[in-house]
C-alpha cells in the first residue's frame, strides 16, 4: 500500500501521483520527521519535481491530516498522543464490528489467505532477522481485508483511513520483536474463531488484539523505546 520513492527523481513525463506517493511515503516512514518544514523549493529539489506536483501533493497530504499549515508554512504533522488515543478507540469499534459481519459469510480460500497475512514474519523472516516492513505491511492488509469483507463499503473506508492515520505510530511500535510475535499469535486466534462461525468470539478477540496494541503502541512513543525520538503535541 505505501509505495517508496525515496531517492527518485521523477521527470516531467511521469505522473504527479508518484510525488505524492514519493512524499506521503516519507512522512509515514519517518524519512521526514514530525514537525519538518517543508518548503517547496527544498522538495522540488528531493523529489527533481517541478512546483505544481508539489504544491497538489501538499494538499492532499494537508487533506489527510499528515501535513499542517504553521502560518504560511506547511510542516509534517505532529504525532498527537491524544489523537492517537482516540484513533485506537475508534479502530477497535470499527473492526470488533466489521469481524462479526464477516464471520459468518466468510470462505475457506478468504481465511487461508488471511491466516497467510496475519502470519508474514514467522513465514517470511529468516533465523535472527526480522521483516518489519513486510509484517506491518501484512498487518495492514490483514485487517483491511477482514473490514472489505464485511460487506461494509463505509466500515472497510474508515478502517482504511483510520490505519493511514496510525501508520507513524504503528511503524515505531512494530520494531518492538515482542509486540510483532504478540500480534502474530493474536491474528491466528482470530482466524480461528471466525472459521468457527464464532461471531462473537471473533469480535472479542478483534476488540482485545486492537487495544493491547493501542496500549502497546502508545508505551513505546511514551518511552521512546521504539529508539526513535519524536517531537509530540497535545491537541486538544
Amino acid at each position: 500500500m505505501f509505495e517508496r520513492y525515496t531517492g527518485m527523481v521523477f521527470h516531467s513525463d511521469q505522473k504527479p501521483n508518484q510525488v505524492y506517493e514519493a512524499l506521503r511515503g516519507d512522512i509515514l516512514a519517518f524519512q521526514l520527521a514530525p514537525e519538518l518544514a517543508l518548503s517547496e523549493r527544498w522538495l522540488e529539489d528531493r523529489y527533481g519535481a517541478s512546483r505544481t506536483p508539489i504544491r497538489a501533493a501538499l494538499a492532499r497530504l494537508e487533506s489527510e491530516g499528515l501535513v499542517l499549515r504553521d502560518g504560511r508554512v506547511r510542516r509534517v504533522a505532529p504525532l498527537s498522543l491524544d489523537e492517537m488515543r482516540e484513533a485506537v478507540v475508534f479502530r477497535a469499534v470499527l473492526e470488533r464490528e466489521a469481524v462479526r459481519l464477516f464471520t459468518p459469510r466468510a470462505t475457506e480460500a478468504e481465511l487461508q489467505f488471511l491466516h497467510k497475512l496475519g502470519t508474514t514474519e514467522a513465514a517470511n523472516a529468516e533465523p535472527g532477522q526480522s521483516n518489519v516492513e513486510g509484517m506491518l505491511t501484512a498487518a495492514e492488509l490483514f485487517h483491511m481485508e477482514i473490514a472489505r469483507l464485511s460487506g461494509n463499503r463505509f466500515l472497510a473506508r474508515a478502517v482504511e483511513e483510520v490505519m493511514m492515520r496510525l501508520y507513524r505510530a504503528r511503524y515505531m511500535a512494530a520494531l518492538s520483536p515482542e509486540g510483532r510475535a504478540r500480534a502474530t499469535a493474536e491474528h491466528v486466534g482470530i482466524v480461528k474463531a471466525i472459521r468457527e462461525r464464532d461471531a462473537e468470539k471473533a469480535s472479542a478477540l478483534m476488540g482485545a488484539h486492537v487495544e493491547a496494541a493501542g496500549a502497546h503502541l502508545l508505551e513505546r512513543l511514551i518511552s521512546g523505546g521504539a529508539g526513535v525520538v519524536v517531537p509530540f503535541r497535545v491537541v486538544a
